[in-house]
């Protein structure tokens, strides 16, 4: 089952880059099972069972993209969220939303972090945990979040920046999309 979600994330991101006139044949992986695109090339993939997503562009016109895909979380995950994934500046903002949005939310927060992971993880080739990031907005109308990394880490240090991303719902789904201009 992983398998066919591998080769339907790739499939997508090959399709992605068709539709932008980049020819891509294949997407190796990277030894971190990462994607190892072609020169001249950028892009995120992210599958979640039965779905898959990609974002594909000219190196020309990106440094770096990050897609993630998660299905709304269950509220007995949002205790592992809380644990794993939260900051207190995340807790801070949860605040502002009511009971019913925290679903959404919680499965944004993580699904961003992802995303962020995605973006600078090709750039910085380092491993860097949720805690690393906080959020500082959620615009649930427009669609759009901000957060920012915060790590220690020296690989990490030059990225340590705020980052706006963009969210949608789909068949209860959040994807999440982060790009590096």
């Amino acid at each position: 089952k992983r398998k066919i979600e591998f080769r339907l994330g790739r499939f997508c991101a090959i399709q992605a880059a068709a539709k932008a006139s980049i020819k891509i044949n294949e997407i190796p992986s990277n030894n971190d099972r990462s994607p190892a695109w072609p020169e001249k090339i950028v892009g995120s993939i992210s599958h979640h069972k039965e779905f898959a997503v990609a974002v594909v562009a000219l190196a020309s016109n990106y440094t770096s993209l990050g897609i993630d895909v998660e299905s709304l979380i269950t509220e007995s995950r949002m205790k592992t969220i809380e644990k794993m994934v939260l900051t207190k500046e995340d807790e801070l903002l949860l605040e502002k939303f009511s009971q019913g949005e925290l679903i959404l939310i919680y499965t944004l927060i993580f699904s961003a972090k992802e995303s962020l992971y995605k973006l600078i993880h090709p750039l910085a080739k380092v491993f860097f945990g949720f805690r690393e990031a906080s959020f500082l907005s959620i615009n649930t109308k427009k669609k759009t979040f901000k957060l920012k990394l915060h790590s220690d880490q020296p690989a990490l240090i030059q990225f340590n920046n705020e980052y706006i991303g963009d969210f949608e719902i789909i068949n209860g789904k959040v994807m999440t999309l982060l790009t590096l201009a």
